[in-house]
């Protein structure tokens, strides 16, 4: 295997007033982030700058397929829809609510998964259930908590992963096990440390 490294994106020395919040590259879809510039959120999808008509804030961004990304505010303040998907001249496509706190996403051709910290897993709605499925409308398809009650509880879902086929990876919070999940069978294997 030969590593091959490749600048894909450089802040210009003297531009003190620019920072990247959240970024994503795929080698076939290419650089999608979002920046703030002057206290103002910006979108840059290959090199082209959008102006998102979004109440955003630290948001999370992710390639979902060419096309189309989505761009996510982990905190929410009352907003009826914190999750949009987008093409890549900036147009919403569609939006949905995906909860509160979130702490990772990641997107595969079943949905959207979030995973949630603390604040969400025992606050209130869809994100006490630790780590949930979405699909690209914003239908739950798999929920942690309720659909594998037999599984170790998430406090705080430190870090997700796709796997083979359907399947996620997650790191939660308090027993630390490496555990995946499979979405189509509603089941778990988990890693338990020797440590």
């Amino acid at each position: 295997m030969k590593i091959v490294e490749t600048t894909i994106f450089t802040i210009e020395p003297d531009d003190n007033c620019l920072n990247i919040i959240n970024a994503d590259y795929k080698y076939e879809y290419g650089l999608v982030l979002v920046q703030k510039r002057h206290n103002k959120f910006e979108l840059s999808v290959n090199g082209t700058t959008l102006y998102p008509r979004l109440k955003i804030n630290y948001p999370f961004v992710r390639w979902i397929d060419h096309k189309h990304f989505l761009i996510m505010n982990p905190r929410t303040k009352g907003e009826k829809h914190n999750l949009f998907i987008m093409n890549i001249e900036g147009e919403v496509m569609r939006s949905f609510y995906c909860g509160n706190a979130v702490q990772d996403i990641a997107v595969s051709k079943e949905g959207i998964w979030c995973s949630y910290f603390d604040e969400g897993v025992f606050g209130e709605g869809i994100s006490t259930e630790g780590l949930v499925l979405f699909d690209h409308t914003g239908l739950p398809t798999f929920q942690y908590h309720s659909y594998l009650p037999d599984a170790p509880s998430i406090e705080d879902c430190y870090a997700i992963c796709r796997g083979e086929n359907t399947t996620l990876w997650l790191y939660p919070y308090t027993d630390f096990e490496l555990i995946q999940v499979n979405p189509e069978k509603n089941s778990f294997i988990h890693c338990i440390s020797n440590s």
